[in-house]
């Protein structure tokens, strides 16, 4: 369940962030504190952020990021599945676990985090925590690219430059207009 209290000290964070300044981060991180001592979930959320990311002013933490993610998620923010899915893809101050990586990515996916679509594509064309399954992989590759995910596009060339899967991206059509050793040839006029 989501909390207002601490509206006051997360909106002060907040506009911390949008100020330019040299202790913007490091006052921000206070007031999020603040309303995520109160139980104020976008805030807690932030707090896990500033520590993912660190910042000149704000050293990381994975151990705490973490933390305040899985508080997220237990509370309903979708959005923190996909960080703590980076968390065990990656091994951030976790041991590092694929399967549970996947499986939060895909929660987050079906929760309406969007941006988990490039992520579960890769795990999909590489077997990272599933199957590998070239059709899933290019499902949600159609789904990022749609999207207009970052890299998207380059993951769409990088699936149709491989040999096997021209075909299936393309049909069959592409590969038959050349004949095994003649790649390379030019066609006759």
């Amino acid at each position: 369940m989501f909390s207002t209290k601490g509206e006051e000290a997360f909106r002060k964070g907040q506009e911390c962030l949008a100020t330019p300044g040299d202790n913007n981060l490091r006052d921000a991180m206070v007031f999020f504190k603040e309303a995520a001592k109160e139980g104020h979930v976008e805030a807690i959320y932030q707090v896990g952020c500033l520590n993912l990311w660190g910042e000149p002013q704000i050293a990381k933490n994975f151990k705490e990021a973490k933390k305040c993610f899985e508080r997220c998620a237990e509370a309903g923010l979708s959005r923190s599945k996909y960080f703590l899915g980076e968390f065990y893809l990656d091994g951030l101050g976790v041991e590092k676990d694929e399967k549970k990586a996947f499986d939060m990515f895909e929660e987050a996916f079906n929760e309406g985090v969007s941006g988990a679509a490039n992520i579960l594509c890769h795990c999909h064309w590489e077997g990272k925590g599933t199957e590998k399954n070239i059709d899933k992989a290019k499902q949600y590759n159609d789904i990022a690219r749609k999207l207009g995910l970052p890299g998207a596009e380059a993951d769409f060339f990088r699936l149709a430059s491989r040999k096997d899967l021209f075909d299936d991206l393309f049909g069959k059509k592409g590969s038959e207009d050349k004949k095994e050793g003649e790649e390379n040839k030019p066609k006759e006029q």
